[in-house]
């Protein structure tokens, strides 16, 4: 399954990841919502921040 992750702008969330300072994302929410779903090895993710309009990145998790 391919995932798009929202990153927050001002926290420079993105640039973060990408300097390697930081490793994951973790977000929390009551429940899943449909076509929603976990994310295992392997999958692709997109990352864009937020109020932007342009995927800026691209990755494959490694590890869950």
């Amino acid at each position: 399954m391919v995932h798009l992750v929202y990153c927050d702008d001002k926290s420079k969330e993105l640039n973060k990841i990408l300097d390697g300072s930081k490793t994951m994302v973790i977000r929390g929410a009551a429940g899943r919502k449909i076509p929603h779903s976990r994310v295992f090895a392997d999958e692709e993710l997109y990352f864009m921040e937020k109020g932007s309009k342009k995927i800026t990145a691209k990755a494959v998790v490694k590890d869950v």
